[in-house]
């Protein structure tokens, strides 16, 4: 039983390790950002960092803006729905796989272990498309 434990600890310690590597990518000013917006009082949250922050990067990516411009307008969840809105589910999960690897592309290990969760993120934004709740997904958002 003991190999086993240690076995599965190894595999939480690298996961967090290619969390890290992704998230280290990304500096710290639009982690932060992109956790407080998410919730205040985000340390004291219990969830995958790389979950809260994927989905606002990968509007970024998605609409083809840089970084720097942190926050998302009504305008651009429009051009979201519109480009994406119609798609069928399995090309949705083909674009945000593409938008993943080239997030990635300079780590292998970092894209294939965030690309297990890009059928979870495609179906996240489908639903947030559908029920106009892109502000959530997407975050954040500057327009009140």
């Amino acid at each position: 039983m003991v190999i086993k434990e240690c076995v599965a600890v190894w595999a939480y310690l690298r996961c967090i390790d290619l969390e890290q590597r992704f998230l280290s990518k990304l500096g710290c000013d639009f982690v932060c950002d992109s956790l407080w917006a998410y919730h205040p009082n985000y340390t004291v949250l219990i969830e995958n960092i790389c979950a809260i922050v994927l989905p606002g990067l990968l509007g970024h990516v998605l609409l083809e803006r840089p970084l720097y411009q942190r926050c998302f307008t009504e305008q651009d969840y429009g051009v979201l729905i519109d480009r994406y809105g119609a798609m069928e589910q399995s090309q949705l999960i083909e674009v945000v796989r593409a938008a993943i690897s080239r997030l990635t592309r300079w780590d292998r290990d970092v894209e294939q272990y965030l690309l297990q969760g890009a059928e979870d993120v495609a179906v996240r934004l489908s639903v947030a498309m559908a029920t106009n709740t892109l502000r959530t997904f997407c975050l954040p958002c500057c327009e009140k």
